[in-house]
Order: C-alpha cells, then structure tokens, then sequence
C-alpha cells in the first residue's frame, strides 16, 4: 500500500472511532445527545461532506456524496445538514489534523524534508474579517476606525515550510495577541522543531519559555535593531555573529511570578545574536539559542530565516 492510501487509511479509522466511541463523540460534539440516533447523515457522513470542501450547491453536493458512497436512495435537505454540522466541535478537526501530521511523518518517515536535522516552523499570524452576525460578533469582537466597525478575529499559524504542511492552525477573538497565544502553543512543539518567528515575538519572557521546556526549544527570532540595550550595543559593535545576554526587567519578572517563576532582579538569559544585511544595505538583528556556531555557521541564518 502506498503512504498515501496508508495516510487516507488513519484518517477513516479515526474518523470512524470517533464517530463510535462514546467518550471520543462527547469530546467532539456539542451535546452528549448529538449523533446518538440513527440518521441519514451520522457522524462520519457530515465529516466526509465537509471534507470534499462544498464548491458548488449544498444540493448538489449532498446528492453527489450519496452517490459516491453508493447509496443513492438516501436524500437529505441542505437545512438538515446545516443542523447537523454544528453539532461537531472545531476541536475535533484539530485532533483530526494532528492525525494527518503524524501519519505523514510515519509513512514519509525517510522522506520528510529537514534544515540539520530539525523540521523547520514558521508561525506568524494575521486577521480574518467574519460575517456580521450576533454570535459571531460577540465571540470574536470588532475593530474599528472613524469609518465604522467590522467583527474581526485574529488567527495564527504554524506552517513546515519545508514540508509544506500546516502544523496548526486557529482562530481567536481578535482581543487576543499573536504573542499569548503563541506563547499558548509552546508546549505542543517536537524538540526537533525549530520555531522561527518574526519581528512581533521576541521578548525576554518568550525566550525564557523556549529555553526553559524539559528540551530546550529550538528557536530563530528577528528583532528590531532598537529592541533592547544589549541588541542596540551589537549593532553598535559591527560584530557580525556574537553570544550575549538578554536582561529580565520589571514586566516579564512580574509576568512570569503569576506564572509560577521566580526570576532574580539581575537575571539574564543567553542568547545568541546574528546580524543579516539586505541587499539594499539594511541591517536586521535575529535571536536563536543555536549556540554552535560550527554546526550553524552565519552564513546559513540569512537563507534560514527567509524561508
């Protein structure tokens, strides 16, 4: 069997485990109640349909999906299938999705593309404009200006570049910045992932996250140059690649007590800076905990973090 059709295999047997084990449904759905009788659109059916990503109309497509599935003599309205759709949880399309990722990584095992043995993690985030409904708008919130308002959320991703593969994806209310929920996701990350983020996620209590899990996570992170004095001095010393040290001030310290830290007055953290000039001359500062420079030579960071 190819790794396709092995991918395509795990993907059906959770699907169908879910759909039959009664704790799994629970944590999947919207009430204990849901899914529990027999209908004409059950719980694997409805995934199936959302899966083949509707193009044309809902009627149509429902009529197309029986078809292919050999039951014909099945019909369903696309007002029950709208009913029925909202009874499954998002999370259970995040679980369905971690499925993907690591039966990928089993069946492609020797071909999964790495940068020094390390799969290589973008993760930045941007806004969505949603629909303007009630529910909707009060989850999510609204951002506006002297134009009007609009209801907004905010999503993050984390993409193997590499691979080509999101690693994970989600939306929040837009109240909620790319740095927390960033933060949020840390724990989730392999050892051998190494995270590269841009210019909105540096910070000492970021860092100290990274460098603090039981396995150090590898991390690549671009700076301003006016960021902090330490970065501000490198700059200034026309270094190219140096070690250093970053200093916990007042707020990440009172950040990280609530969070169960003691971090010292006159803390810091090691760092490693790399300075990367543009072509048209300008000069970008990153952040990694890459100590070797042997194995990651300077000259490899440019390309790196451009991915």
């Amino acid at each position: 069997m190819s790794a396709n059709l092995k991918i395509i295999s795990d993907l059906r047997n959770f699907i169908t485990l879910s759909s039959q084990h009664s704790e799994l449904k629970q944590m999947f759905t919207s009430s204990p109640k849901d899914f529990t009788r027999k209908r004409k659109l059950p719980f694997e059916f409805v995934v199936g349909m959302l899966l083949n990503f509707f193009k044309r109309s809902y009627d149509i497509e429902i009529s197309d999906f029986f078809h292919h599935i050999d039951a014909e003599e099945l019909t369903a309205s696309k007002s029950a299938f709208c009913q029925q759709r909202t009874k499954i949880n998002s999370f259970f399309f995040s679980c369905l999705n971690s499925i993907l990722i690591d039966s990928f990584h089993v069946h492609y095992k020797n071909e999964v593309k790495r940068w020094k043995e390390m799969r290589l993690i973008a993760i930045d985030g941007s806004t969505s404009y949603l629909i303007d409904n009630k529910e909707v708008t009060k989850h999510f919130g609204t951002h506006g200006n002297q134009r009007g308002t609009a209801t907004l959320s905010r999503i993050l991703c984390a993409f193997d570049v590499l691979n080509k593969i999101i690693v994970r994806a989600n939306m929040y209310p837009i109240s909620m910045s790319e740095q927390k929920i960033a933060a949020h996701w840390l724990p989730t990350y392999a050892p051998d992932m190494l995270l590269i983020y841009d210019r909105a996620y540096p910070g000492f209590e970021s860092i100290f996250h990274h460098q603090n899990k039981e396995q150090p996570q590898p991390f690549l992170m671009r700076c301003p140059v006016g960021f902090s004095l330490e970065v501000i001095a490198f700059v200034k010393s026309g270094l190219d690649d140096a070690m250093g040290t970053l200093k916990a001030d007042k707020a990440p310290r009172r950040s990280l007590k609530a969070q169960g830290f003691l971090v010292k007055a006159k803390a810091t953290i090691a760092v490693r800076f790399i300075r990367v000039v543009l072509d048209d001359g300008t000069i970008e500062v990153l952040i990694t905990n890459l100590f070797d420079q042997q194995k990651y030579p300077h000259s490899e960071f440019k390309a790196l973090y451009f991915m």
